[in-house]
């Protein structure tokens, strides 16, 4: 059974090495803060439905035909801009179709909530040659961190805005009703991974309001859930499964109560309340990815996709975003 990661711990060494945000600093000696987090909804999302995603071969799936910009080969002078466009129907209680059933209370999957170009737009900026130096290189992975650093006392430290293109994507969130006016998002991580890297389980703790939205970019990847306390099943993402193993093909029904959803190009993953403070949650390290019948999010996926296997064969790149309260 894999140890859970001690997030302070990484964050402290981190920032004696290179004074940068480290990834998920909130597993303190703290216990949880409690601050209250947005309803447990989605409502007015992206203009897009489950239907909408009908092969695993869409742009919005895989990520085929968007070129990941390296760091270096956008213009330097200037940033690269992003562009969001809300949906402008309203869907009521659409939000219901998002809420992934076989998962904790609380957690919800958008498929497509990103065009490909706004995807393609997204990657520009997150490898533009002006961002190269907040690079910081993690085992396993390489992170940047925006808004500043998070702190036991509350608050951030050595704050800073947003760029513009985060900033962007998260009035975006807001008009969609993703988070609450008092909880705008004010901090952002971003993770690239290789094939077969991966996070272990841990959970993002009392330094943020426990709600968390990530969009997922490039190549597919397990999105592992196991309760914080009990047994929470081989939940190493630093260890490739062979792909659909009995392992890999994970989901609702797994012995100890986890789930395992599949995140795909340009979607948008939300967890909150019970899901953020009871709750593990790791991206695993496979070099390929199993959608089965035992897969959480099957339904916003779309059922004809039961028994694709996706390889990895290139980067997947995380945006988490989230506010940090003021101290």
């Amino acid at each position: 059974m894999a140890g859970v990661v001690d997030m302070a711990k990484l964050m402290r060494e981190e920032v004696l090495r290179m004074r940068a945000g480290d990834d998920d600093v909130g597993a303190t000696a703290a216990g949880f803060s409690g601050v209250a987090g947005a309803a447990c909804t989605l409502s007015a999302l992206a203009d897009t439905t489950p239907k909408a995603q009908t092969t695993v071969n869409d742009d919005c799936n895989m990520g085929s035909g968007v070129s990941v910009c390296k760091a270096g080969s956008a213009p330097a002078e200037e940033e690269v801009s992003f562009e969001f466009h809300p949906a402008k129907k309203t869907y009521g209680e659409v939000e219901a179709q998002w809420e992934v059933a076989d998962a904790p209370a609380c957690v919800s999957y958008v498929p497509c909530f990103l065009t490909p170009l706004q995807s393609e737009q997204l990657l520009q900026c997150v490898y533009h040659a002006q961002h190269d130096s907040k690079w910081v290189q993690l085992k396993g992975r390489r992170l940047q961190n925006w808004g500043g650093l998070p702190q036991a006392t509350g608050g951030l430290s050595q704050p800073e805005d947003l760029p513009q293109w985060l900033s962007t994507l998260c009035d975006g969130l807001m008009t969609q009703g993703i988070f609450q006016l008092e909880h705008r998002p004010n901090h952002v991580l971003i993770n690239e991974y290789a094939p077969g890297e991966g996070i272990m389980a841990h959970t993002d703790g009392p330094l943020y309001t426990p709600q968390v939205a990530t969009i997922s970019l490039g190549d597919p990847a397990y999105f592992d859930l196991t309760p914080r306390r009990g047994a929470a099943g081989p939940c190493s993402a630093l260890t490739a499964t062979p792909p659909c193993s009995d392992q890999a093909e994970r989901g609702g029904d797994r012995q100890g109560g986890g789930c395992t959803l599949v995140l795909l190009q340009g979607s948008l993953v939300v967890f909150q309340e019970e899901a953020y403070t009871d709750w593990e949650h790791a991206v695993l390290g496979t070099d390929a990815v199993c959608i089965s019948d035992t897969t959480a999010n099957l339904p916003q996926l779309g059922r004809e996709q039961q028994g694709s296997t996706l390889q990895r064969t290139g980067t997947r790149v995380s945006l988490t975003i989230r506010h940090v309260p003021c101290g």
